[in-house]
């Protein structure tokens, strides 16, 4: 991509930012659902505690996965609630509805995270990115070591990412991430956060005061 004169927060815009700043699986982004989109004392989460896995359309991976994901402030400044409240107005359901889902020919499992994956590899070929293992899910396994940086417990880290404790003592404490755990996940970010929020910044206050154009959901 080079720069234009658009600002387009597509589904894609967001998944990038998702996975970086929450962790959330590739299948999980895709198939969130406005009502997912809760505020609790205050502060903003992704919910799925209530994901049923007879459905496929809003399961998550494991039992593990059911569980309260915080939304960063960036991604609030950047315009996610406006997205949320013009989507309801419009009744749709799902919070990024020009997200496809692929059926598998041979199966025909629903496989979420497919048009996800192919924006990924287009990436690695247009940036010529070699290193071995470079994958999608490398945007979750970056959001868990900087969570490790910043001193987050792992009986903390391992609800946030939806993982199932492996012994006994991250088995201790609330089910789900507690209001206080939330306002200190969120109060921690790092150089590069920070970097990445102030370019995005910017090009948002560029289509806010029409210096850039706003691409419309």
């Amino acid at each position: 991509m080079e720069p234009g004169k658009f600002l387009a927060q597509n589904e894609l815009y967001w998944a990038y930012l998702l996975i970086f700043f929450t962790g959330m699986r590739p299948s999980e982004i895709g198939k969130l659902r406005t009502e997912q989109v809760v505020e609790i004392e205050g502060d903003w989460y992704f919910d799925f505690r209530n994901a049923s896995a007879a459905v496929a359309a809003t399961s998550v991976k494991s039992k593990a996965g059911r569980r309260l994901v915080p939304i960063p402030r960036l991604l609030l400044d950047l315009g996610l609630l406006e997205r949320k409240t013009a989507l309801v107005a419009k009744e749709e359901a799902r919070l990024f509805p020009e997200w496809k889902v692929y059926i598998n020919k041979k199966s025909g499992r629903e496989m979420w995270g497919h048009q996800f994956s192919k924006s990924w590899q287009y990436i690695k070929v247009k940036f010529n990115f070699t290193r071995e293992a470079l994958t999608l899910y490398g945007g979750r396994h970056t959001r868990a070591t900087w969570y490790d940086e910043a001193g987050i417990p792992q009986r903390v880290r391992i609800r946030l990412l939806g993982h199932a404790p492996s012994n006994i003592s991250e088995r201790y404490g609330a089910i789900h991430i507690t209001p206080e755990e939330t306002k200190l996940v969120l109060s921690r970010s790092n150089a590069v956060e920070e970097a990445i929020a102030e370019i995005l910044i910017e090009a948002k206050l560029k289509a806010d005061y029409r210096q850039l154009e706003a691409v419309p959901l």
